[in-house]
């Protein structure tokens, strides 16, 4: 099945219901847009890790990402819309451990659902980039020959901002 969250989709494959081994090149095929079914990302599960409900997210170029917070919220509206579950608050083990979903439910379905990402991490080697100081924040980047400040965090999977003046304009 096929969900999206703040406009990243997902391709959610149940383990229950679909018989499949996934391996990187294969994800990547099935994310593939044109080609392939087209996602951001797979979602396997719910799977039972450590003993608890969790996910296993992938990214559209195969690799394991330790958490996606529009994914695992995907998760969520997917255990309940399926009867999987019957809560409204719901915990769901990720590579980045533990995460509380709370599903807002309209007419027997999930409507919404808010997810506690925790603490971002801001630290080089928390996220994983290679730079000096405690945290890479506005820090100068050359791309081409034009200079931007860049900022990167990590919620479990790494991210790296750069504001612009003008997104609708930019290339």
């Amino acid at each position: 099945m096929k969900y999206q969250g703040l406009g990243n989709d997902y391709l959610v494959l149940d383990p229950n219901k679909n018989r499949i081994q996934l391996q990187g090149k294969k994800i990547a095929l099935m994310c593939q847009r044109g080609f392939g079914l087209g996602a951001d990302g797979v979602l396997y599960g719910p799977v039972e890790i450590n003993g608890k409900m969790g996910v296993h997210i992938y990214n559209a170029d195969g690799s394991e990402a330790e958490m996606c917070g529009n994914g695992v919220r995907c998760v969520g509206k997917y255990v309940y819309d399926h009867g999987l579950t019957d809560k409204t608050e719901v915990t769901v083990e990720t590579g980045a451990g533990i995460k509380v979903l709370i599903l807002n439910v309209k007419d027997g379905k999930v409507d919404t659902v808010r997810v506690d990402m925790g603490e971002p991490a801001f630290g080089p080697a928390e996220i994983p980039v290679i730079a000096e100081g405690e945290m890479v924040v506005a820090a100068p980047i050359t791309v081409g020959d034009k200079e931007w400040k860049m900022t990167c965090v990590s919620m479990g999977n790494p991210h790296t901002v750069v504001f612009v003046d003008d997104v609708k304009h930019f290339p």
